[in-house]
């Protein structure tokens, strides 16, 4: 009894760790994003910049994913919310840099941020999945 209370308990707190890891990434990207554009070094306006959004929302993706893991719900359903709520909040990302931080809005952008997060979503399913197949086949060992 004492150990199934153990399981639940660490499991309570991996959640409660990674949703605050999920929040306080989201925050970080909202305060890159408030950055003024004349303020940033030349080479954060081109393929580069583009690129460090897009990392940013895969890791944001993968968070939110681990976030929302949990064995009520399907890896892929988890996957899939954690894609629109990082997908919100790139086009929330967009907006801000577009109203506060002087940067044109940007669709392409928008886009790279929701492949991102799509990327960083898809490859928290492959490693939970891996880690399932082999903690089940060391099991029926």
């Amino acid at each position: 009894m004492g150990k199934v209370s153990t399981g639940k308990r660490k499991a309570g707190l991996a959640r409660v760790v990674s949703t605050a890891l999920a929040i306080v990434w989201a925050l970080c990207i909202f305060i890159f994003s408030s950055i003024p554009a004349d303020s940033l070094p030349a080479f954060l306006n081109g393929w580069f910049g583009t690129l460090l959004h897009a990392i940013e929302f895969c890791i944001l993706g993968g968070l939110v994913t681990v976030a929302l893991c949990s064995p009520r719900i399907a890896l892929w359903k988890a996957a899939l919310i954690a894609l629109a709520l990082s997908a919100f909040y790139a086009l929330t990302d967009v907006m801000h840099l577009f109203l506060g931080a002087g940067h044109p809005f940007d669709a392409v952008l928008l886009i790279v941020e929701i492949i991102g997060a799509l990327v960083g979503a898809v490859v928290i399913v492959f490693v939970i999945s891996r880690r399932r197949v082999i903690r089940s086949r060391a099991s029926n060992v």
